[in-house]
């Protein structure tokens, strides 16, 4: 399944929505829509992400229109709500079919013990109605609020309402949970990019090596692929971006890929040479994904040899 997850806000420069006991709202929400990224990923689910960070500025209209484009089956967008420093709880809102913003709004109260202030029929949201599959608008809780706007912020807190709508998710769509052993070819990255770079510094790895792997969680992030997976293999091939095999640096070749015909693996004119090592790296992680089995592979548009 494919599923777009929309952190509410930053549609312009100064859209930070909602704030209160020293939060920003499209903080939060981007916060808890990465969390839910990692869980439902897990499960072999495809995700999508509307941004990736604060300084991601995206319309509504690009929003809907991507996932659109993708053609996703649920898009559900995070959002954290504010009224008057009283007003508490949580609430779904849905443009037609009520049962996954009802699902979502009865496991969150349960695991969190927030109000249920149920779910709601609004056929006014951009989001709501200009998408054409199963959409889900969740306010988590007031952020404006003494205590349950602190809890927004809150690690834990987070994990329970992530648990809660990513349970509803699996419910409704029939998704099979997955029990993963090992490091997985296709799952949300298990570490950090600045681990990474640290570990690269400490195996005494070539600049360039360095300087490659923000490449990587950019273009893994979008097909699902766990970066840190290519990254060790990168490292491997390369000898840490030093090569002295068979390729030298010149070929912008992470991972030893050959040309179609193929060849002796002795011989460097039986291996591909990469324009930059943007396309490179690209070509790596479509590489692994179709040795994975990622969704949408075998495809055409690729530039894996």
């Amino acid at each position: 399944m494919k599923i777009m997850i929309d952190a509410g806000h930053r549609n312009n420069q100064n859209d930070y929505g909602a704030s209160g006991n020293g939060f920003k709202e499209s903080s939060l929400a981007l916060s808890i829509s990465k969390k839910l990224q990692a869980e439902l990923n897990k499960h072999q689910v495809i995700v999508y992400m509307s941004r990736e960070s604060e300084n991601n500025i995206i319309s509504l209209e690009q929003r809907t229109s991507k996932a659109n484009n993708l053609n996703v089956g649920l898009y559900v967008s995070i959002h954290c709500n504010a009224y008057n420093g009283q007003a508490h709880g949580i609430e779904a809102l849905y443009y037609s079919d009520d049962s996954l913003a009802k699902d979502i709004c009865n496991r969150m109260s349960k695991l969190t013990n927030a109000r249920n202030r149920g779910a709601k029929q609004r056929k006014d949201l951009h989001v709501l109605k200009a998408t054409k599959m199963d959409a889900v608008l969740v306010e988590c809780g007031f952020i404006d609020h003494p205590q349950e706007g602190k809890l927004l912020a809150d690690s834990n807190y987070q994990d329970k309402l992530v648990k809660a709508i990513a349970e509803a998710i699996i419910h409704k769509y029939k998704i099979v949970v997955q029990e993963q052993q090992g490091t997985p070819i296709i799952s949300p990255a298990t570490a950090t990019l600045e681990q990474c770079e640290e570990w690269a510094k400490s195996k005494n790895a070539k600049q360039t090596f360095i300087n490659n792997l923000p490449i990587y969680f950019k273009e893994c992030s979008k097909v699902g692929i766990n970066p840190v997976v290519a990254i060790v293999q990168y490292a491997k091939e390369t000898g840490y971006g030093k090569f002295g095999g068979v390729l030298t640096e010149d070929f912008k070749n992470p991972c030893g890929l050959k040309v179609p015909k193929g060849g002796d693996c002795k011989d460097p004119e039986a291996h591909k040479r990469f324009a930059t090592w943007e396309e490179g790296i690209k070509a790596h992680i479509d590489h692994l994904a179709l040795y994975a089995g990622a969704e949408g592979y075998p495809k055409s548009d690729t530039l894996d040899p």
